[in-house]
Parts: structure tokens; C-alpha cells; sequence
């Protein structure tokens, strides 16, 4: 963008997406890609809680399916469960029924909403693209203490390393590493 003869740069903005409902055994789920990693997180013991993601083979196609979900054990809220890199996003929702072990019930977690509705946002212009799941305190949405996350699922054709899954509390944020995460093709 040019201003006057400046040169102003303007930093990417992360765009909202709608998230769809589905039933777990509905995605069409095959073999496990990855095993099930559960990563605590613990900020000065005022930000706790774990971070479970898994990724699985689609049964009628190239793609991956990817699932996450967050616990938080508190006593602060939690505002983002965010995960990167995450590299082209075919379909993103959250699961309604039948999670898969160890992942815990999906019918009693809080799902993350937007100014609509369900959502995500998805910054698509950075070098590591970041995926959020958002709960806004704004909103009175926030995830509190005590509470865990509907289990959150994405699905890209590209397969999957090793990255990073992230949590906020509105102020304080830590990195949760070894969650999979799409390659870059």
C-alpha cells in the first residue's frame, strides 16, 4: 500500500471460517498417521491444562484428517488453541459423536465461537500459516478452568510432521511442541 509517497506494509489478517459439526465416524477415517500425543502445558502454574492431536489417513482419499482438543485444568481461562504451521485446509469443524480414544466426550466440550457463530481463524499470508480455534472472553465465550474443548478436527491433503500447538489465556501464551502438523508441498 502507498500513502503519500510512503510504502506502508500491512501485516497479514487472519480471516474467519465457519466451522462444520460432524460425527467422527462420518469423515471417512482410516489408519492412525500419527499416534496420540498429549502435551501438558503449565505457565507458573496459573495457565495449565494438556493438549491432545492425532492424525489419521482418510479412507476415500489423498488427505489427512487431523484432530485436536485442549483441557483446561486453570485456574485462568483460556482464549486460543491455535496449531502451526498448517498448510491448505480443505474442510475444518468439530466433532458431535463418537471421538476416538483417548480423546474426552465431545458432547460435553465447549466449541469456539466467533462473532457468528462456530469458527476458526486461518492466517493464510504468513510463511507458517497459524490455524485458531477461538474463545473469546469478549464474547463470554472463553474456555474456563475445569472445562475441555469439543474435539476440533482439520483436514489437508498434505501429510504430517511434526509442529506446534499453542494455547493463549488472554495475556500469557506457551508453545506445546510435537503435535502434528500438514507438510508443505
Amino acid at each position: 500500500m502507498v500513502l503519500a509517497g510512503l510504502t506502508v506494509l500491512c501485516p497479514a489478517v487472519p480471516v474467519m471460517q465457519p466451522l462444520v459439526a460432524k460425527d467422527f465416524a462420518d469423515l471417512g477415517a482410516g489408519a492412525p498417521a500419527t499416534g496420540v500425543v498429549s502435551e501438558p502445558f503449565n505457565y507458573n502454574d496459573q495457565f495449565t491444562g494438556t493438549v491432545l492431536s492425532q492424525a489419521y489417513e482418510l479412507q476415500q482419499s489423498d488427505s489427512y484428517l487431523y484432530l485436536y482438543q485442549v483441557e483446561n485444568a486453570g485456574p485462568s481461562v483460556l482464549e486460543v488453541l491455535g496449531v502451526c504451521p498448517f498448510y491448505q485446509i480443505e474442510e475444518a469443524g468439530y466433532l458431535t459423536a463418537n471421538q476416538p480414544a483417548p480423546f474426552l466426550d465431545t458432547a460435553t466440550g465447549l466449541t469456539p465461537y466467533g462473532r457468528t457463530g462456530p469458527s476458526l481463524s486461518y492466517d493464510a499470508d504468513l510463511t507458517k500459516p497459524v490455524v485458531s480455534f477461538n474463545y473469546p472472553s469478549v464474547l463470554g465465550a472463553h474456555l474456563p478452568a475445569g472445562d475441555h474443548s469439543v474435539v476440533l478436527y482439520l483436514i489437508s491433503p498434505n501429510s504430517p510432521v511434526t509442529g506446534d500447538a499453542y494455547v493463549i489465556d488472554g495475556g500469557r501464551w506457551l508453545w506445546t511442541r510435537w503435535s502434528p502438523c500438514p507438510s508443505r508441498r
